[in-house]
Formats: C-alpha cells, sequence, structure tokens
C-alpha cells in the first residue's frame, strides 16, 4: 500500500502593515464568509478560533479611521465598521459567548457573537480553506484587533464542539503536523511576523536547545518560570528586581506584561514612568522554573518598550510603556511587547521552544524545517532544557522550567501526542447591540 503523502508546513507571511491601539503590531489576513471579507489579525498562542471586529466596537469611538484601525478592510468597496454577517451566505449563528481568554486580567463578562463560517488565508500560490470554523465579532476595546488562534482546544458551543484551525488544517492534509512556529515581529526593528504552520523558519531565532513542558488545551498552556529581572542604564547602573521565581504565562492575544506590583514600580522608578491611575496604564514622556540552573535570555532594547496607546485609554495617542500591574499569580502574564524578541515554537509533543529572534522580516521560504507528527516517529531537531529572557535598557528576564509542575500526563495519548481537549463551556450571555441571537436570523447590516 502507498504510503500517504506528508505536505509540507503551511506558510503565512505577513501583511508588512502595523496596527494596534496599544501598540504597533505586525499584522496577517484572513478572509472570512461567502464572499470574503477581509481582516487584518495577530496570532494568538491561547485562543483556538478566529476573532474579527463587528461593528458595534467602533460605535462609541469619536474616530472616522475606527473600522480600519481594528483591521476591518474594504468590502465591495465599502469600508464598514465591522464584519457583515448577514452578507455571509455560509454563516450560521450560534450566540453571544464569553471570550475565555485572560478572564483573569478583564472578567469572565467580555463577550463575542460567534458563529460558524468559511475562513480562508494564505497565498495565491497556496491557501487554506476552512469549513464551519468558530468565529467571534469582538467589540470589546480590550481585544483591539481580531486573531488567528493557533492553540488546538475544540470550542464548545453546547450543541456542538468546532475544531480549531490547526487541527482542521492537519485533519485537511494541509500541514504535516498541528505544530507551529512564530514571531510576532518588531516594530522597532522594521521586522514583520511570520507563521509557519507544520513546521518553523530556522533563520528566523536563535536556537536555545530549551523547551519546556505544555499545557494541551489549558488558558495557561505555554508558562515559564521567571527566575530574575535585572534593569541596567549607564544612569543608574544594573539593578535586581527580585529574586524569587514566577510563573507566568505566555500570551501573544495581549500586549502588555503583567508583573506583580512591586516589580511594576521597581521598572517604574529605574525608567522614570508615571503611574495613571484612571487608566492603570505606565506612561512616560520622553521617548527614549523555580527548580531548574539552566536558562536563557532574550534581550529586548528599551525601544521594544516605546509604545503608543489610543483610543479607548485615551482620545489622542500616549507615549507608554507596556507593563500592566498583576494583582494575583493568575494575572502573572508575558504579552506580545515580550514575544517582539523572540520566537516560539510548538512542536505538537506537549511542549514548546523559545528562543532570541533574528528579525528576518516574514518568513524566510528557504529555511522551512517541517515538524511532523509523533506518529510519523519524526525528532525534533531542538533538545528538550529550560529557558527564557529579557532586557530592558537593558532589562533582563532569566526564565527556567519545571516540568513536574507543568505538565499532566493526562493530555497527552500513547504516543506522545498532545490531544485536541474541549474547552471550557462557553458562557452564554446577554444579546450584542445590534445582533439577533437566534440561528438562522439574518443580521442587521451595518453601515
Amino acid at each position: 500500500m502507498a504510503e500517504a503523502i506528508v505536505p509540507s508546513p503551511f506558510i503565512l507571511q505577513p501583511t508588512f502593515d502595523w496596527f494596534g491601539n496599544d501598540g504597533n503590531w505586525s499584522t496577517f489576513r484572513i478572509n472570512v464568509g461567502s464572499p470574503p471579507q477581509s481582516f487584518q489579525v495577530l496570532p494568538s498562542t491561547v485562543a483556538s478560533e478566529f476573532w474579527v471586529a463587528i461593528p458595534v466596537g467602533c460605535s462609541s469611538d469619536p474616530s472616522t479611521g475606527c473600522a480600519a484601525s481594528r483591521g476591518v478592510e474594504p468590502f465591495g468597496g465599502v469600508q464598514y465598521q465591522g464584519f457583515q454577517a448577514n452578507c455571509s451566505t455560509t454563516w450560521n449563528q450560534q450566540g453571544v459567548f464569553s471570550l475565555g481568554i485572560e478572564s483573569a486580567l478583564y472578567g469572565p463578562d467580555i463577550t463575542g457573537q460567534y458563529g460558524l463560517d468559511t475562513v480562508s488565508f494564505g497565498s495565491v500560490g497556496r491557501s487554506a480553506n476552512l469549513t464551519d470554523q468558530a468565529v467571534g465579532g469582538i467589540a470589546s476595546g480590550d481585544f483591539w484587533l481580531g486573531i488567528i488562534g493557533l492553540a488546538t482546544a475544540q470550542s464548545d458551543f453546547g450543541s456542538q464542539r468546532v475544531s480549531s484551525p490547526l487541527s482542521s488544517m492537519k485533519a485537511q492534509n494541509l500541514t504535516p503536523s498541528a505544530s507551529y512556529g512564530l514571531s510576532v515581529g518588531a516594530a522597532h526593528r522594521s521586522s514583520a511576523g511570520g507563521i509557519v504552520i507544520g513546521g518553523f523558519d530556522e533563520a528566523a531565532f536563535e536556537p536555545s536547545n530549551i523547551s519546556f513542558a505544555a499545557w494541551a488545551g489549558s488558558a495557561r498552556a505555554l508558562t515559564v518560570s521567571l527566575q530574575n529581572i535585572v534593569v541596567s542604564n549607564p544612569a543608574l547602573g544594573t539593578n535586581t528586581l527580585f529574586t524569587s521565581p514566577l510563573n507566568m504565562s505566555i500570551d501573544m492575544t495581549i500586549s502588555q506584561i503583567w508583573f506583580p506590583e512591586t516589580v511594576c514600580e521597581s521598572i517604574a522608578q529605574l525608567c522614570g514612568l508615571t503611574f495613571d491611575d484612571s487608566t492603570d496604564y505606565f506612561t512616560f514622556t520622553i521617548a527614549a522554573n523555580s527548580g531548574e540552573n539552566q536558562t536563557y535570555n532574550i534581550v529586548l532594547p528599551y525601544a521594544a518598550f516605546d509604545q503608543q496607546v489610543g483610543w479607548a485609554k485615551y482620545n489622542n495617542g500616549m507615549a507608554y510603556f507596556p507593563i500592566r500591574r498583576a494583582r494575583n499569580d493568575t494575572q502573572y502574564v508575558l504579552g506580545r511587547t515580550f514575544l517582539q524578541e523572540a520566537y516560539v515554537v510548538d512542536w505538537e509533543r506537549g511542549n514548546f521552544t523559545l528562543g532570541q529572534s533574528r528579525h528576518t522580516n516574514g518568513v524566510t521560504e528557504g529555511s522551512i524545517v517541517p515538524i511532523l507528527s509523533p506518529e510519523a516517529s519524526q525528532k525534533s531537531t531542538l533538545s528538550t532544557g529550560a529557558l527564557a529572557g529579557i532586557r530592558l535598557w537593558q532589562l533582563e528576564h532569566v526564565v527556567g522550567e519545571n516540568y513536574g509542575d507543568l505538565k499532566d500526563e493526562s493530555h497527552w495519548d500513547e504516543d506522545g501526542v498532545a490531544k485536541e481537549l474541549p474547552s471550557r463551556p462557553l458562557k452564554r450571555d446577554a444579546e450584542l447591540p445590534g445582533f439577533d441571537q437566534t440561528p438562522g436570523v439574518e443580521l442587521p447590516d451595518f453601515p
């Protein structure tokens, strides 16, 4: 019997545009619905579905460019305020549910208008066309841009469960595995991001030879132990901020780094920041695992923290420093700011790797290394161990890991393949303005 043909990794190049209301972030284009409506979105390592902006999200924004700033591209020659569900012949409405992402940070009541629809992305030469995908319409200012989810948990709408984009691509033989290599990009280096599904771009990062265990199907699936933070600058010298390790999740759905309040205050003092009580942001006026000994440093220049925050926090752009004060350990997160200088490889083996980004500006197509599923008996080319770090001005995070605390064997099958676990049921909430929650009812058009 002939062996099945193993597909090559799927490359998703960036748009080479930069969007965001809380920083300058590299985007990717997806098309939703039939006929397709285009959106510029960000990758998420925690979500396992697609999000796009809906019109109600711009109802209170005084600017005329709100929809475009949220990644909504013209449809039929018209700049709508968001996704026009009633224009899609393949839209299957599910209702209003909790987004289920970082509820520890923003509360459990941030909802999305969910449905199933066709989503496509890729290039002219090779594209993915996925039917019946979970699509959440977002209006919250906490999530300004839509996302393409790279996690593998199922979306649970009660009456049915929907496979993640990566699992759907693997099932359609579009990619050799439900793994990925990812760079979010860094505007301060004029280096756009890149996504390789079923492989990684070996030219995009410095190999660390260190990996972390991952919780399949968990909201904190990618977790590292932050060993130390060192801040140094010519005027104040080198300062160590703490010595007790912190378990921090990696989530590029959010922009900021959430530290304990004492750490934020120390950084603010060393970097001349002002805390704005009304927005819970640190602003400035002049831009300028606990048991492991094996570590790896990831270096971020000060420019990586020199960002702008705008509507809905400020009517006009304000220079801010993307750290936030965490109230407890459930809020410790390394967000997109950290990942500007890192490259993430998820192996579909219950582990992931971080390495220092080389800022290659998109995917280098001649340097793609495939990651086959474990059942194909392909072994990763990077070894396991422990990892990571940051520097600001220079700020340095030294991150280690603890496999005993992180890995739950129930999340893998006997071949070592990470299971596609169902997400917790999404909470049904009140109907969003301008939408009818009843399945099959045509949604109103918004100009």
